[in-house]
This record gives C-alpha cells, structure tokens and sequence, in this order.
C-alpha cells in the first residue's frame, strides 16, 4: 500500500492512523487497534516531553504522532518488541496476511531479540528509559505471503 507519508499532515491526508506502539503511521489495514489499545492499556505508560521527565505529555497527547521526540519508561521498548511479535502471530492467523514492514523486517526482529535476551536492568527502571522518535521510519503496509523486509 506505500508509506502514509512524510509528515504527520500528510500521514493524516493520507488516512493513515498513528500507531504509539509502533511510534509510526500505518495505513489502516496495517493497525491493530484492539491489540494496541490492549498493550497501552496494560502497560500505563508516561510520556513526556523531556528525558529528565519534568515535562508530562498525555497519552492522548502522544498518540496524536505530533512528537519528534518523547521519552516514556525504560519498559516500553521491551513491550514494543512484544507488540511487535503479538501483531505478527495475529496477522499469521488472517487470510491474508496484512503486516507493516518493520513487523516484517528480520533486522527489526533481531534487534527485539537481542534486547529481550539481554535487557538493561538500569533502563527498565527508569520513568524516561525509552525514548520515541515519531517517524523515524516508514512503514509501509504489506497485504499478502511477502514474509520479510530487509531494512528498517
């Protein structure tokens, strides 16, 4: 389906959603919006907008994709792996299989792999361990058996 596009407007023009867990736009076939909202839901994440977590940004406010950077807690990215392989499992289980390009990516799978076999105890703790770039890459909506992507 292509990238939404290069800036939030013209993800948004483009009918593109903001995905927080993803901290990307994805065309709507590519969101899974009842296992995000679950994982966001679970997880009571804060966001703010300085990594000293002084300046608290709503969660409403960062699933806008407005950012350039927020920072939320040290957990995040670890779920963010998780998040990525629940959205893989469920889209494996549909006719056909309809999977953004960095759920698809070996890269990206391998990065959540190496992180989750070996975490930083100092990062899970803190309120500002992770921090999120909106867009720092594109995702691109993939409808069919295409089994990987290279690249982020």
């Amino acid at each position: 389906m292509g990238e939404c596009g290069r800036t939030p407007e013209q993800c948004a023009k483009n009918g593109c959603i903001f995905d927080l867990m993803m901290s990307g736009w994805v065309h709507p076939p590519c969101y899974d919006e009842e296992l995000s909202n679950q994982f966001l839901r679970e997880n009571n994440f804060a966001f703010f907008h300085d990594g000293a977590g002084t300046q608290p940004l709503s969660e409403a406010e960062a699933r806008l994709g407005l950012y350039r950077t927020i920072y939320t807690n040290g957990t995040f990215h670890y779920q963010h792996c998780t998040y990525l392989w629940a959205k893989q499992l469920r889209a494996r289980l549909k006719k056909p299989c309809v999977l953004d390009s960095d759920s698809r990516s070996v890269e990206h799978v391998q990065h959540c792999l190496h992180r989750a076999g070996a975490p930083n105890a100092t990062q899970v703790v803190l309120q500002t361990g992770t921090t999120l770039h909106a867009g720092s890459w594109q995702l691109d909506c993939i409808i069919g058996e295409r089994e990987v992507h290279t690249g982020h």
